[in-house]
């Protein structure tokens, strides 16, 4: 949306510029540990969404896997509501992994971007579950080494 010196501006088209930030966390306390080959919520977020609107959501953390060698499938998900679930979520975006090594930590982003389907409540996170391979992986956090989580609304009008 483009505006023009001297034009009058309606407060609903300032409404519908892009509002920034919804929701952000730093996650200090370990996540799930023990995942394995059922599809875990790891983090989420929520927020009031609007529909038609473009969103986008980052995690960023550690992940330590128990074995080396094993592949690991990641996923951004969303679902109405006040908590995120696997059963009934839209996948945004999946990625694999091959872990490198037993018990150290190993840096891993995610961001995955959608529109709102309906405006409601929606529950915005990341799953984890093991593809290939044998051993358990988890997620960590400490105070001197959180996980970030954000959730933002990207509309371009």
């Amino acid at each position: 949306m483009t505006f023009t010196a001297g034009q009058k501006v309606r407060a609903s088209q300032l409404n519908d510029l892009i509002k920034g930030r919804i929701n952000s966390a730093f996650v200090a306390t370990n996540g799930p540990s023990g995942v394995t080959t059922t599809e875990t919520v790891l983090d989420y977020l929520t927020g009031s969404l609007t529909a038609g609107r473009r969103y986008a959501f980052k995690w960023d953390g550690d992940f330590v896997g128990g074995t080396a060698d094993s592949t690991w499938g990641w996923k951004v998900r969303y679902l109405a509501g006040a908590a995120l679930v696997v059963a009934g979520s839209t996948k945004v975006r999946g990625r694999t992994y091959l872990g490198l090594s037993f018990g150290n930590h190993e840096p891993f982003e995610i961001e995955g971007e959608f529109t709102a389907p309906t405006t409601a409540q929606y529950a915005v996170g990341v799953t984890l579950v093991r593809l290939l391979g044998t051993g358990t992986g988890s997620v960590i956090g400490g105070t001197d080494n959180e996980r970030f989580l954000s959730l933002r609304d990207i509309t371009n009008l």
